[in-house]
């Protein structure tokens, strides 16, 4: 058989995502493990009061609702991630890679390819689980218990974990605003120092070099860049600009 060729899926083994299904220091997880317990002491309530075929049927019932909800939660989960990824810009992402912060970006991205996987087993599951429920064969209440547990907590959890998935998305906005802010900032001060280089370069070629050729010009503010104490950032984005204003000229 091939191996799976996700690259999604790889980099959820790669960081461990899948530990978010059982990790206890989250609360979903804990209101999730509650829930399921209430709902298998219902269950087994319901069993001595109705019996079993009946407590089954409802809830095959109620599965079905909540597999057709899904669907449309799928479709939020989509659409959520399309915009979150259309606001994150080329620039953003490439200043969160210098930082070395681009794992938590995806990481955050990841839950939403986890949050559309448990929702799309959840479906698979509601939908065999209500052929299995026509078929004429009697049930191990033990076994359904078991089954109703496994659905009830993906369910809960997947609830609490797109709630948490806002409130990352939330604290993901605030960080591309900041930084969005801080790259305006800086692109701005780049600019400003670029322009004195040509101020210091026209006064030095018109009051004491005497030179009058727009190369030697263009030669003299390349020159003030190269030896100036920049950053290597800063440096190249002078550059650029020193090149698309005299592109004309030879560097």
């Amino acid at each position: 058989m091939k191996k799976i060729k996700d690259s999604s899926f790889e980099k959820i083994i790669k960081y461990k995502k899948y530990e978010d299904l059982y990790d206890l220091s989250s609360i979903e997880c804990r209101i999730a493990l509650l829930v399921t317990f209430i709902i298998d002491i219902i269950f087994v309530l319901s069993i001595k009061k109705i019996g079993e075929n009946n407590v089954i049927e409802d809830g095959v019932s109620y599965l079905d609702t909540v597999g057709m909800a899904l669907i449309g939660f799928l479709g939020f989960i989509v659409t959520g991630l399309a915009i979150l990824t259309g606001a994150i810009s080329s620039t953003v992402v490439k200043r969160l890679q210098e930082r070395n912060k681009i794992q938590a970006l995806e990481k955050i991205l990841l839950s939403f390819y986890l949050l559309g996987l448990v929702s799309a087993t959840i479906i698979s599951m509601a939908f065999v689980f209500h052929f299995i429920s026509k078929l004429p064969f009697g049930s191990m209440w033990q076994i359904t218990i078991v089954l109703i547990s496994i659905i009830g907590y993906l369910v809960v959890f997947s609830v609490f974990y797109a709630v948490k998935l806002i409130g990352n998305c939330i604290e993901l906005f605030y960080i591309i605003s900041s930084m969005q802010i801080v790259i305006e900032n800086t692109k701005g001060d780049i600019k400003q120092k670029y322009n004195n280089y040509r101020i210091m370069a026209l006064e030095k070629i018109v009051l004491i070099s005497g030179l009058s050729s727009i190369e030697n010009y263009a030669n003299e503010i390349k020159e003030m860049i190269e030896s100036d104490n920049l950053s290597e950032q800063e440096k190249a984005v002078c550059l650029n600009m020193h090149k698309q204003l005299f592109s004309n000229t030879p560097d």
